[in-house]
């Protein structure tokens, strides 16, 4: 992508008489990229692209609710969402499950003998809320 001022560097270079080899070295761009450049008669308009909706995101639900009833493994959960008809991958299921605070907190590690390390785990548990 080049900006405005890349633009008409370029089309005034070429009009003080540069080559579009030199206009490409001055300005770090290639010959081709220069060569567009001058063959148009405006600056290019750049179009955002509309992001689309991820493969995953009809799963949403079930995976936050396999969560809530447990502490599951994003393969687990692929498994499951496979089993469903789900066509995506596994890493796209893990990055979501990773992302998302699973309720797990680690009370207490200590290291015990010949360098083990202990570790427990605790589920933290939502506060009722009253209507």
């Amino acid at each position: 992508m080049i900006s405005k001022e890349g633009y008409m560097d370029i089309q005034a270079l070429y009009r003080q008489g540069m080559t579009v080899r030199a206009i490409s070295r001055r300005l770090g761009l290639h010959r081709n990229t220069v060569k567009k450049h001058l063959a148009s008669d405006e600056f290019p308009r750049y179009r955002k692209t509309r992001r689309r909706e991820s493969i995953l995101a009809p799963y949403h639900q079930t995976i936050r609710d396999y969560l809530e009833q447990d502490n599951y493994r994003a393969s687990w959960i692929h498994t499951r969402l496979k089993n469903q008809g789900y066509p995506g991958s596994y890493d796209t299921v893990k990055d979501y499950v990773h992302a998302k605070p699973s309720g797990i907190t680690w009370s207490r590690i200590t290291i015990g003998r010949a360098g083990s390390i202990n570790a427990w785990r605790t589920r933290a548990i939502p506060a009722a809320t009253t209507p």
